[in-house]
């Protein structure tokens, strides 16, 4: 059977999910539908990852049992470390962070990267001379990852018990990496901590006598951090030449400088390096990526801060974000408030704070479309770049769609509406601040700041209150007429059952169905829902997404096409099913055989 191919690094990266990702994941697992990516749609319905081998086995309740032990360790606060591997004693390796502390959002990230194959390991596997993660509390009570295998153990006291952990690639073309190991994936979601640990780097402005010899000074110590990084992690370097230095803008208190240099990754296959201006050496510099980039340098308070940024970023061009200016009404005068007015929203913040605060920075890793405001904590971005407390964001009809497609989002949900907007409260699942000296202040910023600004806003602006529940709480998403059908995502691919020891009547399905625009015999048809096999118990809510088209407004034109003869299809529930499938979930195979009528929803507990 013909596989549409990816790279191993792209599927680590779909773990790891970036920053944006959707917490839960359709667990279909033809083999076609699992080795490749899902053909591209207006949709972000979740990408399908190949799962476990289906079936009440040892490896499901393997899983389940991994999953409840990390759950718990998430319920009372843990941490993610690194220990080196007892032969290697680098003079530089303690220059970095080691340990990060993760806070109780961030289980849905890690709950998902353990939603893989967990089959009976053995203790003589694993190597403990060498390098490891952990994830718990302390040693007696945590995962352990052993690098460069799939073994991973979990440890509770003086109990410790062993595993295999991994999700099965396409062997064929990957022959040196048949699968994604799980303790590969955790050392990439480390290797974001570590390498962003260090964003600021701070110089002594009386030290230097020009700004090439600042330039020259931050570049040492940026190289030392990178050389001095774990040496699993995919940012850190072997080497590190400076080919070109050149001030490309400088003001007296600013400066912006372009260095081009020969870096060697200590993991050069498919390194990240390569992303955005990374090109791969030849002649005497082969082996190393040439890259062009870019610094900038601000002088405050004696010293100069030096973090990175793009090509494109101008000294001359002004801040287009909102500042905070002090509302000149009654009602701001007598609560003593600080007003921002962006898009015709006004947003308070006690004025009490807003020494501490940063409003819409320009460097922004969190930064969200639709964002009306997104505020940091001012000492934390200073010296990390970190510090995001939380976001307000605007979404329109469509983009509002489109979260709902996401399902649950950890750190998100939206509390207000209008006539034509949803207003969004958005904040971080990871860690955002490391000084436990002002960690009070800036966990009562993070709750109780965001708390005030969403009752303000809310009465200030005249809005409706709103929750995600009221969508959620719904049992359709269209009042129409409603078709069941119970679709067989192995009908199509027996054989690979029988190879995995199952019937292909084991896994099956709910698709719910609308007329979204016209009822009756013309109205067109579409999925609405998609309920998952009940043993993970999920509901995919389906939108589509053409050209910014809300759900109404596209099928409102399809409905006019159907009226004028096209598209004849959509008149058909089964015909729209299996287009879904084919199109949404990329399980080519699937024929009308793979659905039968089914009677109304599915029993079950099932979840968004």
């Amino acid at each position: 059977m013909g596989k549409k191919l990816v790279s191993f690094t792209a599927v680590l990266l779909c773990l790891l999910g970036c920053l944006c990702g959707c917490t839960n994941r359709l667990n279909l697992s033809p083999t076609e539908a699992s080795t490749q990516t899902a053909v591209p749609t207006p949709t972000q319905t979740p990408v399908i990852y190949p799962t476990p081998t289906v079936g009440a086995s040892d490896v499901s309740v393997n899983k389940e049992d991994n999953i409840e032990s990390l759950e718990g360790m998430f319920a009372g606060g843990t941490k993610i470390w690194y220990e080196y591997a007892e032969d290697y004693d680098a003079p530089d390796k303690y220059l970095t962070q080691k340990s990060f502390d993760l806070d109780e959002d961030k289980f849905k990230l890690y709950e998902h990267l353990f939603n893989c194959t967990w089959e009976r390991g053995d203790s003589a596997d694993a190597d403990d001379s060498g390098a490891v993660v952990f994830i718990g509390d302390d040693d007696k009570g945590c995962f352990r990852f052993y690098l460069g295998s799939d073994i991973v153990a979990y440890i509770d006291g003086e109990e410790t018990e062993y595993y295999r952990a991994y999700i099965e690639i396409e062997e064929d073309y990957f022959p040196d990496y048949p699968r994604a190991l799980l303790p590969k994936v955790i050392m990439q979601e480390f290797s974001a901590y570590e390498r962003f640990a260090n964003r600021v780097i701070y110089l002594k402005a009386d030290d230097f006598e020009s700004k090439e010899d600042i330039a020259y000074a931050f570049m040492e110590l940026q190289i030392a951090y990178l050389k001095a990084m774990t040496p699993e992690n995919w940012y850190s370097l072997a080497d590190y030449q400076i080919l070109e230095l050149s001030l490309s803008q400088s003001k007296e208190d600013k400066f912006i400088f372009c260095v081009k240099p020969a870096i060697k990754p200590k993991v050069y296959e498919n390194s990240i390096w390569f992303a955005g201006s990374g090109e791969a050496g030849k002649g005497e510099w082969a082996g190393y990526i040439i890259r062009n980039d870019y610094y900038r340098l601000d002088l405050i308070n004696g010293y100069w801060e030096a973090r990175p940024c793009s090509s494109d970023t101008r000294l001359n061009e002004p801040v287009t974000y909102p500042t905070p200016t002090v509302g000149d009404s009654d009602t701001s005068a007598k609560t003593n408030v600080t007003v921002i007015e962006q898009d015709g929203i006004s947003i308070a913040f006690p004025s009490e704070y807003c020494d501490l605060l940063l409003f819409n920075p320009e460097e922004n890793f969190y930064h969200e479309a639709g964002a009306l405001v997104e505020v940091y904590y001012k000492p934390t971005y200073g010296k990390s770049g970190a510090g995001w407390l939380f976001s307000i964001v605007r979404y329109n009809q469509a983009q509002y769609e489109q979260y709902l497609s996401g399902g649950d989002a950890p750190g998100r949900f939206f509390f207000a509406k209008d006539d034509t907007y949803y207003y969004g409260y958005f904040r971080p699942t990871d860690v955002q601040h490391f000084d436990q000296n002002d960690m009070v202040i800036f966990n009562d910023l993070k709750y109780n700041l965001g708390d005030f600004v969403r009752q303000d806003i809310l009465t200030r602006n005249n809005l409706t209150p709103y929750s995600d529940n009221e969508f959620w709480s719904k049992t359709y998403t269209y009042d129409s007429d409603h078709v069941y059908l119970t679709y067989y995502p192995y009908y199509a691919y027996q054989d690979t059952a029988a190879q995995q020891n199952f019937s292909w009547q084991d896994v099956a399905y709910t698709l719910v169905l609308s007329q979204p625009a016209a009822q009756g015999d013309t109205g067109i048809w579409c999925v609405e829902r998609m309920y998952d096999d009940p043993k993970y118990g999920y509901i995919y809510v389906h939108f589509p997404n053409t050209e910014g088209l809300s759900a109404a407004e596209y099928y409102a034109k399809l409905q006019e096409k159907c009226d004028m003869g096209q598209h004849s299809e959509l008149l058909d529930p089964v015909q729209v099913a299996l287009n879904y499938v084919k199109l949404v979930h990329g399980h080519s195979a699937a024929t009308i055989d793979s659905f039968v009528k089914a009677e109304g929803l599915p029993e079950g507990d099932y979840r968004h």
